[in-house]
């Protein structure tokens, strides 16, 4: 059975139904045989018969005996000896027509049974089919139940064929969704009846067939179903395994490996393709020793029947020795503090055009909501100010040099308190300036010790991992990095005659990062004197 079946793309134009005929088999008109024509070689034809339960036994013996190693039974396509006896073979056509002898007639008028043969053109003759459901209901309502999940990427044919005994004068009406291809009934007048009705539909991948019913106009406890998938390769694009995002060491030539759902052929397209080869089992690799940097590539799986799908990758290169990032390096840090109603310029010096500075404040949190950008914010990045009522605010941003030193100029504008900000300016040089900075960050109090975890983090490229945080309303704390980490800013604010209550604390510390590493959680830990609040925030300059 192909329950988990998958593929992709657009129905095959040329899967279509072809043509279909039907025989009534009663002791009154002794039908044994049922004939097909308008058919061609390569078509797919199904054979199913019906019967009363009382007759099904001798139906099936005369006809395993006549035409049982001439087709293939449907897999599941017997529904059993019971209400009624439904069952479904297939082959494939040789010629222009079929003939189905099934070596019985009717004696007596409970054997009765019906025929049917259904055609379809340009579905996989090696597997042409697979039953995916199999079941007996009471009542009018023929219920087909949604198989969709396992077969959410594979558009195809379903083909149901529906029984039913002890019925006079029936209508079996499919669900709108599908096309009727016939109804043959043998309708006596002794309760030993046999009707079937089959039809078609169209799958898409995506698309859900639940709710749908197989309705009759008769209510009758005896009532079985017969659920077809026909699956056909021509109708389903490869599916392509593999990862979109590549991480390899420069200086290599494995990239990664993709794999499809069928054979297929691989090729490879892209802005960077040149600079990449794959073979037939769909390994990538560098042409030649790769040097650091970032690739676009399309990875393309064709099959047999000229269906392909595509993987957009991006391959990133990235550096194994040297500095972080194989050309990062820290320049500088300078730091000070400013109280309620004054204001401090801290300027940086030593720097090259193109280096990313850096700056942030912790304040108090009631002065970080004074804080003002009226003087010297010009030219940074715009204002990220995480912190509440009850935590300390830091603020994050960051500038280009394009000389050889930068300034700001922080104002605390309230003067109703002797409220504290302490703030700090850092550079790094070899950044990525364009996208320079990732940052995390996370909160949290404690009444004698905080500390302020810095979350994990997946680093692409070799580069520093910065970590700061701030600390409010306390006197004489003290801070600790975590383990590795270079502090480069320990700024304590807390002049004489702020009292303990309204006193800053900024801490900074960078550490080397090598690339396609996962980092751990780390602590910045800082003592403090009474109950506070700290904020801990990290940085990765690109």
């Amino acid at each position: 059975m192909i329950l988990n079946a998958s593929g992709g793309g657009e129905f095959s134009t040329s899967v279509e139904y072809v043509a279909e005929t039907t025989a009534v088999a009663t002791q009154t008109n002794g039908n044994t045989s049922i004939t097909l024509t308008g058919i061609q070689s390569g078509d797919v034809v199904f054979f199913s018969w019906c019967a009363d339960l009382l007759g099904a036994t001798t139906l099936e013996n005369s006809w395993a005996a006549t035409e049982g190693s001439i087709w293939s039974i449907a897999p599941g396509g017997t529904a059993g000896q019971s209400n009624p006896n439904l069952a479904v073979y297939y082959k494939v056509a040789t010629g222009n027509s079929i003939t189905v002898d099934t070596g019985y007639t009717p004696t007596v008028n409970y054997q009765e049974y019906t025929m049917s043969l259904v055609a379809f053109r340009g579905l996989n003759t090696t597997t042409p089919l697979s039953l995916i459901g199999v079941n007996s209901l009471s009542g009018t309502s023929l219920n087909l139940p949604d198989y969709t999940q396992g077969l959410a990427n594979f558009n195809s044919y379903l083909f149901a064929v529906v029984g039913l005994d002890d019925d006079i004068n029936v209508t079996l009406t499919p669900p709108g969704t599908y096309t009727k291809i016939n109804q043959a009934a043998a309708n006596t007048s002794n309760g030993n009846n046999a009707t079937q009705s089959s039809a078609y539909s169209k799958y898409r991948a995506g698309t859900s067939r639940s709710g749908e019913a197989y309705s009759s106009s008769s209510s009758d406890s005896h009532r079985t179903y017969l659920w077809l998938l026909l699956p056909s390769g021509e109708e389903a694009k490869p599916v392509i395994t593999g990862s979109t995002t590549i991480l390899a060491a420069e200086g290599g030539t494995a990239v990664a490996t993709y794999t499809a759902d069928n054979t297929v052929t691989w090729s490879l397209s892209g802005t960077d393709a040149s600079l990449f080869s794959i073979s037939s089992g769909g390994v990538v690799t560098y042409n030649s020793a790769s040097t650091a940097g970032s690739y676009n590539i399309t990875v393309t799986a064709t099959n047999s029947n000229g269906l392909s799908s595509s993987l957009a990758v991006l391959v990133e290169a990235y550096g194994t020795s040297g500095n972080p990032g194989g050309n990062i390096t820290f320049v500088g840090a300078v730091s000070d503090f400013v109280i309620n109603g004054a204001n401090t310029t801290l300027t940086l010096t030593g720097l090259q055009s193109g280096d990313v500075v850096y700056w942030m404040a912790a304040s108090d949190n009631n002065s970080g909501s004074f804080l003002s950008e009226s003087s010297g914010w010009s030219g940074w990045s715009s204002q990220d100010r995480p912190g509440s009522s009850s935590l300390p605010y830091v603020l994050r941003r960051y500038k280009v040099a394009s000389g050889t030193s930068e300034s700001v100029t922080l104002t605390v504008t309230t003067t109703t308190a002797s409220y504290v900000t302490a703030a700090a300016l850092f550079a790094f040089r070899g950044v990525d300036n364009s996208d320079p900075i990732l940052t995390t960050g996370e909160t949290t109090s404690n009444s004698s010790s905080v500390n302020a975890t810095v979350a994990a983090d997946f680093i692409l490229a070799d580069t520093v991992r910065v970590v700061w945080a701030g600390l409010d309303d306390d006197q004489g704390e003290s801070s600790t990095p975590p383990t590795g980490y270079t502090e480069i800013v320990d700024q304590s604010a807390t002049p004489g005659g702020t009292g303990t209550g309204n006193s800053a604390t900024l801490a900074v510390a960078y550490k080397d990062v090598t690339g396609n590493t996962t980092e751990a959680a780390d602590t910045f830990v800082f003592t403090s004197s009474d109950g506070t609040s700290s904020g801990s925030w990290q940085l990765k300059p690109d």
